[in-house]
C-alpha cells in the first residue's frame, strides 16, 4: 500500500487508479464465482438435506489424507461452481437456442443487438467512455445469472431427491417455476436498462470528461509559454508579465469558445436537404 500511495495518480495503472483498477477487476472475479457457485450450493445442499447426497463416502476417500480445512472449502467452492455452471447453462438453453437461429438466418441477424446477452460496439464504447452509467446494469445481469442457476437448482433437485408426491417436490417445483417465470421478466428489464444506458450515453458523448478541460489548458497554456520564451527571451530581455497574462486569457477565452461551438454543432439536428423540405 505505501508503495501504491508513492506513485503518481496520473501513471495510468500505477498510484491509486491502478489500485482501483484491480480492485475492480477482483470484484469482478469474485462476482463471477459466486452467481455460478450459489446454484451450485443450493442444488448440492438440498441433495444433502433429502438424504439422497450421503458424505460418508466423500468422507471415507479424504480422511487417510487429512487434507487441510483451507482445502476442503476450496473444493467444494470448485464442486459448487462447476454444478452452477450446468444449472445455468441449462436455464439460458432456451434462451441460446433462439439466439442461435437469430445468427443463421441473415434476415434476423441484424436484430441480435436486442437480446441482453448480446455484445454491441454501441455498448462497448459507453463503457469506455462513462463506465459510471454500468454498475446497475453489472448487477442486474449478476442477479438474472443467479435467477437462471438457482431456478434450475431448485426445478432439478425437486426432480432427482424428492419422489413423486412428496411435499418437498410441491415446493421446490412450485419456488423454481416463479424464479424462472422472474428470469425471463429480468431479461426485458435489462434490454431497457441497456437502452436507457445507449441513449444517456448519446446525451452526454459531447461533454467533456472529468479534468479533460484542465488538462487541454495546461496542455495549451504549457506550449503557449515554450513559444513565448524561445521567441521572445532573445529579444525582450525585460518581459512584461501584465502582456504575459493577457496573452493567456486570450488563449482561454478561444479554448471555451470553441468549446461551445463544438457542443452547439454536434447537439444542432440535422437538417433536411432542400429538395426534401417541401415533402
Amino acid at each position: 500500500m505505501a508503495k501504491l500511495a508513492e506513485q503518481p495518480e496520473s501513471g495510468g495503472d500505477g498510484g491509486w487508479a491502478g489500485l482501483l483498477t484491480y480492485l475492480n477487476k477482483t470484484f469482478d472475479l469474485v462476482r463471477d464465482i459466486f452467481g455460478y457457485a450459489l446454484p451450485g450450493g443450493v442444488f448440492l445442499a438440498v441433495g444433502i438435506v433429502s438424504g439422497k447426497l450421503g458424505l460418508d463416502t466423500l468422507d471415507a476417500k479424504l480422511n487417510p489424507y487429512d487434507p487441510p480445512t483451507w482445502v476442503m472449502a476450496f473444493m467444494a467452492v470448485g464442486a459448487c461452481y462447476a454444478v452452477g455452471h450446468i444449472l445455468v447453462t441449462l436455464a439460458y438453453f432456451l434462451y441460446d437456442a433462439v439466439k442461435l437461429i437469430f445468427a443463421v438466418i441473415p434476415k434476423l441477424e441484424p436484430h441480435l443487438h436486442a437480446f441482453p446477452t448480446e455484445v454491441t460496439k454501441d455498448l462497448i464504447v459507453a463503457r469506455r467512455k462513462h463506465p459510471e452509467l454500468f454498475p446497475v446494469l453489472d448487477r442486474r445481469e449478476t442477479l438474472s445469472v443467479t435467477i437462471a442457476g438457482i431456478s434450475a437448482a431448485l426445478l432439478l433437485s425437486a426432480y432427482f431427491f424428492y419422489d413423486e408426491r412428496s411435499n418437498g417436490r410441491t415446493l421446490l417445483l412450485s419456488v423454481g417455476a416463479l424464479m424462472l417465470f422472474d428470469f425471463f421478466t429480468a431479461q426485458l428489464h435489462l434490454y431497457r436498462v441497456r437502452k436507457a444506458i445507449k441513449e444517456a450515453s448519446d446525451a452526454v458523448k459531447t461533454e467533456l470528461a472529468p479534468g479533460e478541460l484542465e488538462r487541454l489548458t495546461f496542455g495549451l497554456v504549457k506550449d503557449f509559454l515554450k513559444s513565448e520564451a524561445a521567441g521572445s527571451a532573445p529579444a525582450k530581455p525585460n518581459f512584461d508579465p501584465a502582456d504575459l497574462k493577457a496573452k493567456i486569457l486570450k488563449v482561454l477565452q478561444e479554448i471555451e469558445e470553441a468549446i461551445k461551438e463544438s457542443i452547439q454543432v454536434s447537439s444542432k439536428p440535422a437538417e433536411l436537404p432542400a429538395d426534401k423540405k417541401g415533402q
